[in-house]
């Protein structure tokens, strides 16, 4: 199965039962779980701090990377983390992680987040920097299996990933000068080229399996010239920037026919659906957008909060419905979720371009429409991600 073959949840004939007097509590019977809740909790109060810092109300002084890092790095992290080590259970039919070495991986993340406020920087360094290898440790009976050959890009994904955060944290214990925002670029544009290949393959798949008599057009040819430019943009950005705006246009225009071959307007009926093209829709902006504009805060932040936290929490919302045995619909709370991220994007990216002098509460307000997303996704999931599904499965 390729890798982006990623089903939002298991059929019934892929259950792997276990018995019940064996089973770990729900919460770390799969990655999912307690991963989507730490994700979600690092959402709120992460962004907290650091409105609170931003504002002056905090007593340490922390730097808009630590803010970057500690979304790309904690939040990202947890929910790619959360996603990955639950889809594996699907593609190769084996039960993924549980119990005790979830926890173990859990705790790990959890101490990574403490660097910026704990004495010991260099142990706390030296924790986070654990996290990825563990999470790739912890991943590779899966990946090495004979039929998972097309998965094994996470070697490198995940490789990659340690790299950036390497980078940070070098710069940040004094033993380099101008790494970190070399590893916080790294990071996004990891999780920009994975949105672009999850993406490709789940938004026209959902829409056919959601919508009756669904209309996707796919072009193999185009497909090939999407990611193709879209390798060459990313490529650009660190080696040729100059020809970075070229390729970013060239890059989002494809992405668009793209888009457009999916029909996402058929969606329209269902927000648990539409929420996915939408996040897209931010990518190709934020193209279009770089080929004109340079790589700007607005840019950033079209992809960080826009692509990235868009799709991420459209899928947070997915999955632990379909995972927990729950009819994959969209109540009022998820619908007032997915406005409120629009609206905090919107606020972010584009706020303090257009106002500047009402810079700090644009900030704030964005910040906050932030937190209430993933403070609403606690609310209504968290009671779902610790109880047990209600068909009686055990192995999610």
């Amino acid at each position: 199965m390729s890798m982006t073959h990623i089903p939002v949840h298991a059929p019934a004939d892929a259950a792997l039962p276990v018995p019940e007097n064996k089973a770990p509590a729900p919460l770390w019977r799969i990655a999912f779980r307690p991963f989507f809740a730490l994700g979600a909790l690092a959402a709120v109060l992460l962004m907290g701090v650091w409105l609170l810092a931003l504002s002056g109300h905090f007593p340490l002084a922390l730097s808009p990377l630590w803010h970057a890092h500690e979304m790309l790095y904690g939040f990202g992290s947890a929910i790619l983390c959360g996603f990955l080590l639950t889809a594996i259970q699907n593609w190769s039919g084996q039960r993924s992680l549980h119990g005790r070495r979830l926890q173990l991986l859990a705790g790990v993340w959890l101490l990574g987040r403490l660097g910026a406020f704990a004495p010991w920087p260099l142990l706390t360094a030296l924790l986070d920097l654990a996290f990825f290898p563990l999470f790739l440790l912890f991943l590779h009976p899966y990946l090495a299996l004979p039929k998972q050959k097309r998965n094994r890009i996470f070697y490198g994904l995940l490789s990659l990933m340690t790299l950036g955060n390497l980078l940070y944290h070098v710069q940040m214990l004094g033993w380099s000068e101008n790494t970190a925002r070399s590893g916080i670029y790294l990071a996004l544009h990891l999780y920009l080229a994975m949105c672009m290949l999850i993406g490709g393959r789940i938004i026209p798949a959902f829409t056919r399996g959601a919508v009756e008599n669904a209309r996707i057009s796919q072009w193999p040819a185009l497909e090939k010239t999407v990611f193709g430019l879209s390798a060459l943009w990313l490529a650009s950005e660190a080696l040729l920037p100059a020809w970075a705006g070229v390729f970013a246009l060239l890059a989002g225009l494809a992405h668009l026919v793209r888009w457009l071959g999916w029909r996402p307007w058929q969606t329209w009926r269902k927000p648990i659906l539409w929420v996915l093209p939408l996040g897209y829709a931010w990518l190709i902006t934020g193209l279009l957008l770089r080929a004109g504009l340079g790589y700007s805060s607005t840019i950033t932040h079209l992809f960080t909060v826009g692509v990235v936290g868009g799709l991420m929490h459209a899928m947070l919302t997915r999955v632990s419905l379909g995972h927990t045995g729950r009819t994959i619909l969209t109540t009022g709370l998820g619908l007032s979720g997915y406005l409120l991220l629009q609206l905090a994007i919107v606020l972010r990216a584009f706020g303090p371009t257009l106002s500047p002098a009402l810079y700090l509460q644009l900030m704030l307000a964005a910040g906050l429409a932030w937190m209430l997303v993933f403070g609403l996704y606690l609310f209504e999931y968290l009671p779902l991600l610790v109880r047990p599904r209600p068909d009686g499965r055990t192995d999610s």
